[in-house]
């Protein structure tokens, strides 16, 4: 929503006494959404962005095809669909990982595949995208926007491309809320007497 409505860029224009009544705001509803990554966190984004009235795409190493019924998908494929979507969407979310298979995921090769005018959200880990070619997309007008919650390195250097009006950067706090707080020390609780009564633990990666 701050990347389609222009935030902070439109806030600062009420401190600077300019830019009254606009711009106007792109609308979510009708949009096309690609999801990379549909675990949990890319689940939950759908769920949401089906309330906004968007149509989405998703991205999944495990295919299963019951999730397009479920979370009423346009279409749901493995990564080797990944530049097919791509051409098709409006908005771009990763939502996986990081591993020696999606480091520089988005990179040099694909990242002019994205729609004209697309918006990437990275919430998950700076390395999946190239930052050289992030860099490119955007001064290059390519990318309508982004949005970084994630980087390269953490906390990261000031980098000149802050700084424009159509990039949105968080310090590591897209899951920090008083809500998931609380359910982070419920599932460490829960885990460790799962473990000790010989239970599988909840939502294990590896086991």
């Amino acid at each position: 929503i701050a990347l389609a409505r222009g935030f902070p860029y439109i806030q600062n224009n009420v401190y600077n006494a300019v830019g009254w009544g606009c711009p106007v705001g792109i609308s979510l509803i009708g949009k096309k959404a690609l999801i990379i990554g549909f675990g949990g966190i890319g689940r939950a984004i759908a769920q949401r962005l089906k309330s906004f009235g968007v149509h989405i795409w998703a991205i999944k190493q495990n295919l299963d095809n019951k999730l397009v019924e479920q979370y009423k998908l346009e279409a749901i494929g493995r990564p080797d669909n990944l530049e097919k979507y791509l051409p098709l969407v409006d908005y771009v979310f990763l939502a996986l990982p990081l591993n020696k298979e999606t480091q520089n995921l988005i990179n040099s090769n694909n990242i002019f595949k994205f729609k004209k005018g697309a918006f990437l959200i990275n919430p998950s880990r700076g390395d999946i995208v190239e930052k050289q070619a992030l860099i490119d997309a955007l001064n290059k007008n390519h990318l309508g926007g982004v949005a970084l919650d994630v980087f390269w390195k953490e906390p990261p250097d000031k980098e000149d491309f802050f700084d424009m009006k159509n990039v949105i950067v968080t310090p590591h706090i897209a899951g920090v809320t008083d809500v998931s707080y609380k359910a982070i020390a419920f599932y460490v609780c829960e885990n460790i007497k799962r473990v000790f009564e010989g239970k599988k633990p909840l939502n294990c990666v590896n086991c």
